[in-house]
């Protein structure tokens, strides 16, 4: 069955863990900065949840910022129960259509993965891609946060940008699961178009990544 938004069972709970809250140094943003600053009708694409911290980062830019929610919509629409074979191509299709409902027109410069990439399987990160290069253009950049430990959160966590080089997140360590252990090479062959902008190894379990779009049409 599908890995992603999951049907792999967390650990238990523990009733005593508590949520908090953590910050690490990004070394993508400031080169994310830089490149909304030299980008004009700046349209951003955030893949999480709405966090009026991200609102207001980019207002600067006087950006036009899209939110999709993705893990809530895709699991809301059954995505975990898909067979992680071509046999559920179609409904995963369907479901990642449904999700991202823009039109053909709409090309953006920034994409938000956060951390979605590792509640995806490989299926679906196909099939997601397949879906997501329709509104790039060349040049677009995808940020993504890739786990290099063994568990991660049993879902994505909400992500803030606190400033050009501070971003924000929860710090859950009561459910977890396992990560699906993308290694860079396997990335590059399922984000088609894509290639690493630049790379920056955290101690925080994660690895970020700057992937730009080169395919034209």
């Amino acid at each position: 069955m599908s890995l992603p938004f999951t049907k792999n069972r967390p650990s238990p709970v523990n009733e005593g863990a508590l949520v908090s809250e953590a910050t690490h140094r990004s070394l993508a943003l400031p080169k994310m900065v830089a490149y909304c600053e030299q980008t004009s009708s700046l349209r951003v694409l955030d893949l999480g949840r709405a966090m009026d911290k991200n609102i207001h980062f980019f207002t600067p830019y006087d950006a036009r910022l899209t939110v999709a929610d993705l893990f809530n919509v895709c699991s809301t629409k059954g995505l975990a129960q898909l067979d992680d074979d071509d046999s559920e191509s179609r409904k995963r299709q369907r479901i990642f259509q449904e999700a991202l409902p823009y039109d053909e027109e709409s090309k953006f410069d920034l994409v938000l993965a956060w951390d979605l990439l590792n509640y995806l399987s490989p299926m679906d990160l196909d099939g997601f891609m397949e879906r997501l290069k329709q509104y790039c253009r060349p040049g677009t950049l995808l940020f993504a946060l890739i786990a290099t430990r063994k568990q991660i959160p049993a879902e994505p966590r909400p992500f803030q940008i606190l400033g050009p080089e501070q971003i924000l997140y929860s710090r859950a360590e009561s459910r977890q699961r396992p990560a699906p252990g993308y290694h860079e090479q396997e990335l590059l062959r399922r984000l088609k178009g894509f290639r690493v902008d630049s790379r920056y190894l955290l101690r925080n379990g994660m690895q970020e990544y700057l992937f730009q779009y080169s395919i034209s049409g």
